[in-house]
This record gives structure tokens, C-alpha cells and sequence, in this order.
């Protein structure tokens, strides 16, 4: 598998362009506006069961921008996430610079 693909597989590279598609069970199907979201969801362009394809493309929200939304983290939850940490360590540091 080349680098390029690797980069564009899951939480890769993502653009305007790139369909997000969602594959659940019918059962986990709720009504649109059922499930609160938050800043960092990023909302699916399809959703795959078993039974259909739901085309959500037209409802769908705005992306949200790339980044880590650090407000909705608690240190508690960085501490967890050793990769976090560091990369809040890494943005700290280039913002002193």
C-alpha cells in the first residue's frame, strides 16, 4: 500500500471532497437531531446497513476545521491519551518560540 493511501485511510487526510460514510446496524438508526453534537463531530455523508444506503448529504452539517478542540478536554482525559499530552507539550513549545 503506498504512503499516499495510507495517509487517506481512517483519520487521515480529509477534504471537502471526501465522502464520509458511516457503516451501523438498522437498530442504531435515530432521528436526525436525536443525538446531541458537539463542535468536534464531523458529520457522515452516507450511512450503510445491512438493509439500505441513507444519503445524508443534503442535511448535512458544515465540517468542523481540523485541529484538537483543547477547551473540550479535561487534563484528566490528556493524561489518559499519552499522545495528547504530547502534542500539547509540541504546541506549547512552538507557541514560546
Amino acid at each position: 500500500m503506498s504512503g499516499e493511501a495510507v495517509n487517506r485511510g481512517y483519520r487521515g487526510p480529509r477534504g471537502s471532497r471526501t465522502v464520509i460514510v458511516a457503516t451501523i446496524h438498522e437498530i442504531q438508526l435515530r432521528p436526525a437531531g436525536e443525538i446531541p453534537v458537539t463542535s468536534h463531530d464531523v458529520p457522515v455523508d452516507l450511512i450503510v446497513t445491512p438493509e439500505r444506503v441513507i444519503d445524508c448529504r443534503e442535511r448535512a452539517a458544515a465540517r468542523p476545521a481540523a485541529g484538537i478542540e483543547w477547551a473540550d478536554l479535561t487534563d484528566e482525559k490528556i493524561a489518559a491519551i499519552p499522545l495528547l499530552g504530547a502534542l500539547r507539550t509540541a504546541q506549547a513549545r512552538t507557541m514560546r518560540v
